[in-house]
C-alpha cells in the first residue's frame, strides 16, 4: 500500500475500502499485503491495509484466504482522537474469516488526553455485529501503544464487539456475531500505555453472541502499564450472550508489568506500591447463565502456581 492520501474511504489513497463482498485469496504465506506508506521509524506514520463496510450497511462478507496481512500502522493526534483498526478495520453485519493466514508487525499508536478506545488499535478488529471465523492463522509481534493522560487502546491482537456506539441501519444491527477459533496462535504481542489514568487493554477482548474456540495458544504477550493511576485488563476477555465453549487453551509465558501509585490489574491485583509485576489474569469467558447451553475449559499455564486457578474452577462459565 503506497498510495496517497491516507484516512478517506474511497479509494483514492491509503487502505483498500471494500463495499461489497469478496475473497481475497492469496498463494500461500508468501503472499503478503502490507503498508507501505509513512516513516517505519515514527509509530502511526502509516495506513491500514483495508476497511470493510466502513459505513456500516450491512452485508458484506469478506474472506483472506491464504495469505500474510503485514505491517499495518496506523495512529492519531489529539484529545479524544481514534485510530480503528491496524490491519483489517470491519464495521456491520458481515462475516470476516481468516481462514491459513499470518498476521504478523502490525501497530497503533495515538498521543492525545483520552485519545484511543477500548476496541483501538487491533490488527482483527471488528465491531457491530459481524461474525469472525479464524482458523490456522498466527497473529504474532504487533504492538499497540497510547502516550497521554487517560489515553486507551484496546486489544493487542484480536477486538470483537456488537456496538461501537456509532448509530447504523437496521441491517448492520440486526444480529449480533459469533467468534470461532481454531488452532489459532497468538504470540509476542504488545499492549502498552503511558500517562497518569491511563489503560492498556487486552490481548483479545471479544463481545460477541457465541464463542467456540479450540487449540488456542496464547504465548509470550506483554501487557504494560507506566503512570500513576495506569491500568491493564485481562490477557484474554471472551464475553458470550449465549454459548461459550472453550476446549484446550494453552498461555505461556505471558506478562503483565505495571508502574506508578495505584497502578493496578484490573479487576484482581491491585495494589498502591510504586511497582508491580503480577501473572496476568489469564483469561476469562462469561456466558449469561440462562442461555449458555455449554461451557467448558481446558486452560493451561506456565506455573502451577497460577492464582487464579482457583477462581476459575468456581463456575463452569467463568473461567
Amino acid at each position: 500500500m503506497t498510495r496517497q492520501p491516507r484516512g478517506e474511504d474511497g479509494n483514492a489513497g491509503g487502505d483498500l475500502d471494500v463495499t461489497e463482498s469478496l475473497v481475497v485469496r492469496g498463494k500461500g504465506l508468501r503472499t503478503v499485503v502490507e503498508n507501505a506508506l509513512g516513516d517505519p521509524a515514527i509509530p502511526g506514520n502509516g495506513g491500514r491495509l483495508f476497511h470493510v463496510d466502513q459505513h456500516g450497511e450491512g452485508g458484506v462478507d469478506v474472506a483472506f484466504e491464504h495469505l500474510t496481512l503485514a505491517r499495518g500502522d496506523v495512529g492519531c493526534t489529539g484529545a479524544r482522537c481514534s485510530t480503528g483498526g491496524s490491519a483489517i478495520e470491519q464495521h456491520g453485519s458481515g462475516a470476516l474469516r481468516f481462514p491459513a493466514c499470518r498476521v504478523p508487525r502490525n501497530g497503533a499508536s495515538c498521543t492525545g488526553e483520552e485519545c484511543g478506545g477500548t476496541f483501538d488499535g487491533t490488527p482483527i478488529h471488528t465491531l457491530f455485529g459481524g461474525a469472525l471465523t479464524v482458523r490456522k492463522t498466527r497473529i504474532k509481534s504487533s504492538h499497540v501503544r497510547c502516550a497521554s493522560d487517560s489515553c486507551t487502546l484496546g486489544a493487542a491482537a484480536i477486538a470483537m464487539a456488537t456496538d461501537g456506539g456509532v448509530p447504523l441501519s437496521p441491517a448492520a444491527t440486526a444480529s449480533s456475531g459469533a467468534l470461532e477459533m481454531t488452532r489459532v496462535t497468538i504470540a509476542e504481542n504488545v499492549a502498552s500505555c503511558e500517562g497518569n489514568g491511563c489503560s492498556a487493554g487486552r490481548v483479545v477482548g471479544v463481545f460477541a453472541e457465541s464463542v467456540a474456540v479450540q487449540r488456542l495458544v496464547v504465548a509470550s504477550n506483554e501487557l504494560r502499564c507506566s503512570g500513576d493511576g495506569c491500568a491493564v485488563r485481562a490477557l484474554v476477555d471472551r464475553y458470550a450472550q449465549g454459548s461459550a465453549l472453550i476446549d484446550g487453551a494453552e498461555l505461556t509465558d505471558n506478562l503483565g508489568d505495571c508502574v506508578g501509585e495505584a497502578a493496578s490489574w484490573m479487576p484482581r491485583c491491585r495494589s498502591a506500591a510504586s511497582r508491580q509485576r503480577c501473572a496476568p489474569r489469564a483469561c476469562s469467558v462469561i456466558a449469561r447463565p440462562a442461555r449458555a447451553s455449554r461451557a467448558s475449559s481446558r486452560c493451561a499455564t506456565a506455573s502451577a502456581a497460577d492464582p487464579w486457578r482457583r477462581e476459575r474452577s468456581r463456575s463452569p462459565t467463568t473461567w
